[in-house]
């Protein structure tokens, strides 16, 4: 897989501390905390869909859970942004355990001075570890299913303005080089349109991480986050290309939130 990315890099810009990414107004506590943000995410086509459910947790948390089917391996994944730069300073893997809580067996965590993301994984019978430098601010995973994208493009200062963020995936093809640095990935405003009867802003997304395989993205009009993907870069080995669409959004909070993780596994076989 690694051989659809690009390997060129541009010359990291050191952040001031505390500075607010440029582009973008802080996070602060009237965002929307406690919004769900309920996705499918698929290839293209619409196979080998999966239900991916974003949850803001506070100004600078958020939990996503992916599931396939009810009773199956469930991901539970955890994030920390900084409220300044708009972008994770730490991940953590893990699976979603049969109380609803979440096992971390990885972690992520972003050196903001080198721009260096160092990731690690515990397996049963040793800890894996890489390295790769995100140059380009403020940066995103690709495999988090742009979580933190959509619940930090609200954002923006000009919604109608081009802008720019850094991509990484992690990918498993070869576990002693796992972390990617997909790249510079540019987003190029296009207009208003209607997607699906909402009212929507479209962007192209390309740039180094995507090259020609890019593709559309829209963001709700009124509250900034995503409500369709569709990029020709699959951001899971065992997809072709990446679709991720709103089914719905939900203001119900920890009650919720904590409801959907213990409804997976009720019922379910031992």
């Amino acid at each position: 897989m690694k051989s659809l990315f690009a390997s060129a890099f541009l010359a990291a810009t050191a952040l001031p501390a505390l500075a607010t990414t440029p582009g973008y107004t802080p996070l602060s506590g009237a965002d929307p905390v406690g919004r769900i943000y309920d996705y499918t995410r698929s290839n293209r086509d619409g196979s080998l869909p999966e239900h991916i459910v974003v949850y803001r947790k506070s100004v600078t948390e958020v939990a996503v859970f992916k599931a396939i089917d009810p009773c199956t391996t469930a991901a539970y994944v955890t994030s920390v942004l900084d409220p300044q730069t708009l972008e994770a300073t730490t991940l953590y893997a893990g699976k979603l355990n049969r109380d609803g809580t979440q096992r971390v067996f990885g972690r992520m965590d972003l050196d903001p001075a080198t721009r260096v993301i160092t990731a690690k994984i515990d397996l049963p019978d040793a800890q894996l570890s890489d390295t790769a430098t995100a140059p380009d601010a403020p940066w995103h995973l690709y495999d988090y299913d742009l979580a933190t994208l959509t619940v930090t493009l609200p954002h923006l200062t000009d919604p109608k303005a081009d802008f720019s963020i850094g991509m990484a995936l992690v990918v498993t093809d070869d576990m002693s080089d796992f972390l990617t640095y997909m790249g510079r990935t540019d987003v190029r405003y296009v207009g208003e349109e209607t997607r699906k009867g909402q009212a929507t802003r479209r962007y192209d997304v390309g740039g180094l991480a995507f090259g020609n395989k890019g593709g559309p993205l829209w963001l709700d009009a009124k509250n900034g986050h995503i409500v369709d993907a569709e990029f020709g870069i699959p951001n899971h080995a065992e997809y072709a290309d990446f679709k991720l669409k709103l089914n719905r959004v939900s203001d119900g909070g920890e009650a919720e939130w904590n409801s959907l993780l213990r409804a997976h596994y009720t019922g379910c076989p031992r």
